[in-house]
């Protein structure tokens, strides 16, 4: 084994949540030894693959409302309140100007770099993190961490070792694991007797049952709703007799029967995608995150082409189209994508007035959704009612604190989940 050293404070990741962690350490503990981890040989990997390349970083409309958590709502808003409340987003504006970053904002809130360059920011911190001492080890995939007497002790998987006094987790979740994600902070912080809520891929797409191969390539405006279709069997009673009848008929009272239940999970509004096998586009994507699969439930997209119209509106229109135009094809003509239009046409004979009623609810059957290379960010995490909510330091094991995308809090597109991933930092870092 080769022991590369003792640090006061490691950081285990050199995502978004981890380099802004390590910044504030070295800032907030004067003297403090600093390493940061990182299995890549590149800290800020991932950062530099958000937006398509163009890192949108920060939303002006980031609080602790626009988060979403499955542990509970109690524990939920005490961390992301303290979180917000110690770095909101003006705060986290005024630190990335510091380091020489400008923003520009595009529409809802969303917020650039004025290069639109993410290679701009992960640049920034990992020069801001250098030149506050921090020793940034790349290369350094840690497989075990345990506790000490004195602290801890990581192992890598090539039997390197680092001792520290306070460790930070900082590993992200799970999702796009191309990029060195593999939720290795979940089965430390497991080791460490934390409970993980279940984690599963976010902001992707979700997969159909349905032939949708003829839509591939198709975008339309349209409101998206994810629902849970819940099926309870239940026996009929033996000597159940069904109501009375002509005794000629003979009448065979069934065994079981099924009561079906659909609740809705989640809708959103957007510009709806079409692939050869998924629904796709931000709408779909901020509905995926609540696809938790319960066993006896099934799942269910619900798709309106025409939401600015009511039903009456709608059923309205295309009766008067469809009498100044003769054909269905005409009611729809100009209305939505040619593609689209085909595929609501074929094989369809019903009046102007269904035909309205069909694009107002288009049902599609969805299997899941696609896999955590496809996914912006993890939904679950460890659970947020054992960490410090004015720290992110366990509940459970002293010295030890969590940041980012490892907890269980996230959020819809549009810069949420990185102004979580730095706030948090910033505060695991300075209160470690």
């Amino acid at each position: 084994m080769s022991k590369l050293g003792y640090y006061d404070i490691a950081i285990i990741g050199g995502g978004a949540s981890g380099l802004a962690a390590s910044i504030a350490a070295a800032g907030a503990h004067p003297g403090a030894s600093v390493a940061l981890l990182d299995r890549n040989l590149s800290a800020g990997r991932k950062i530099n693959a958000t937006g398509n390349g163009r890192c949108n970083y920060l939303n002006r409309n980031a609080s602790a409302d626009t988060y979403y958590s499955n542990s509970g709502p109690e524990a939920a808003s005490a961390v992301l309140s303290a979180v917000f409340n110690a770095h909101p987003v003006g705060d986290l504006l005024n630190f990335f100007e510091k380091l020489g970053i400008i923003p520009a904002e595009e529409d809802e809130g969303r917020l650039y770099p004025r290069s639109f360059q993410a290679k701009s920011i992960s640049a920034a911190l990992i020069r801001a993190a250098e030149e506050a001492g921090v020793k940034i080890i790349t290369g350094f995939s840690a497989s075990v961490c345990n506790r000490t007497d004195s602290g801890f002790v990581i192992h890598s998987d090539t039997s390197q070792i680092i001792e520290c006094g306070k460790l930070i987790i900082a590993t992200g979740g799970k999702a796009g694991m191309q990029y060195g994600c593999f939720g290795d902070g979940y089965r430390f912080a497991k080791a460490f007797g934390h409970t993980v809520i279940k984690p599963i891929p976010a902001l992707t797409q979700l997969t159909v049952r349905e032939d949708i191969s003829a839509l591939a390539g198709v975008r339309a405006k349209a409101r998206i709703g994810l629902y849970e279709q819940s099926v309870q069997t239940y026996r009929v009673p033996d000597d159940f007799t069904p109501y009375a009848a002509p005794e000629k008929i003979k009448m065979q009272a069934p065994k079981t029967y099924e009561e079906r239940t659909l609740r809705a999970l989640a809708e959103d509004s957007g510009e709806l995608q079409f692939t050869k096998e998924t629904l796709s586009g931000i709408c779909t994507f901020n509905v995926s995150r609540f696809l938790r699969r319960v066993p006896g439930c099934e799942y269910e997209a619900h798709v309106d082409l025409f939401e600015e119209y009511s039903e009456e509106a709608l059923k309205d229109l295309f009766s008067a189209r469809f009498k100044e135009f003769g054909t269905l094809s005409g009611v729809l003509f100009g209305l939505l994508p040619d593609k689209l239009c085909s595929w609501l046409l074929e094989g369809f004979d019903g009046s102007p007035e269904a035909l309205a009623a069909k694009c107002r609810d288009l049902v599609f059957s969805i299997d899941g959704t696609r896999s955590w290379n496809d996914a912006q960010v993890t939904s679950g995490g460890v659970a947020l009612s054992e960490v410090d909510p004015e720290t992110l330091q366990s509940r459970l094991v002293p010295g030890l604190a969590f940041c980012g995308e490892v907890l269980d809090a996230d959020a819809v597109c549009g810069g949420y989940n990185l102004a979580f991933a730095f706030a948090s930092g910033l505060l695991a870092g300075e209160k470690i």
